[in-house]
């Protein structure tokens, strides 16, 4: 069980580069000012986090953990469209910080996100067994947050244009191009 004032203290530290986020450019945000605002000195930062980026992906493991609390992972791929609905449905909840990341040109972090936290939203032995080849985990795990994640970022980049609709036909349409 983690200790609970770490989970405060990097709890702290996200919603501190969070609001930096919302101020200025990411590139231009440093650890002081993150530890100020989070009211935490140089050494709990380090202590919790190697990097700014580190921050971004502990709050993204966040949200995946609290989607994957609210729903259960489906078990098949046919099945994948219901899930995909749910993510985009729950990710739309957290525009600001989409757009926070669209902003800032760190839409690569959601990917790495995604292809840590993959197992929690699907059955990847199933997806594996039915690709016929184990070895290729890390390919269909890149395959899937690759194509999850550009659909987002387009979505977040048109302002959220397109309904919720639209983009789940879209990258179940895009995700049945594996011919699973």
């Amino acid at each position: 069980m983690p200790n609970i004032q770490t989970v405060q203290s990097k709890n702290k530290l996200a919603q501190a580069l969070l609001y930096w986020m919302e101020l200025e450019p990411y590139s231009e945000i440093t650890v002081t000012q993150i530890c100020q605002q989070a009211g935490l000195v140089r050494q709990t930062f380090y202590r919790n986090f190697s990097s700014k980026e580190d921050i971004l992906l502990y709050y993204m493991d966040q949200l995946f953990d609290q989607f994957a609390n609210q729903h259960s992972a489906h078990s098949s791929f046919p099945e994948l469209e219901p899930i995909v609905r749910d993510c985009f449905c729950f990710l739309s909840q957290t525009r600001d910080f989409l757009v926070l990341l669209e902003k800032n040109d760190l839409f690569l972090l959601m990917q790495q996100s995604i292809v840590k936290n993959l197992d929690k939203l699907v059955s990847i032995p199933l997806l594996l067994q039915k690709l016929g080849n184990p070895a290729l985990d890390r390919y269909l795990r890149s395959y899937i947050a690759s194509v999850f994640a550009c659909v987002l970022k387009e979505w977040v980049h048109s302002n959220f244009a397109e309904d919720v609709d639209t983009l789940v036909a879209l990258t179940c349409r895009l995700f049945h191009g594996l011919a699973l």
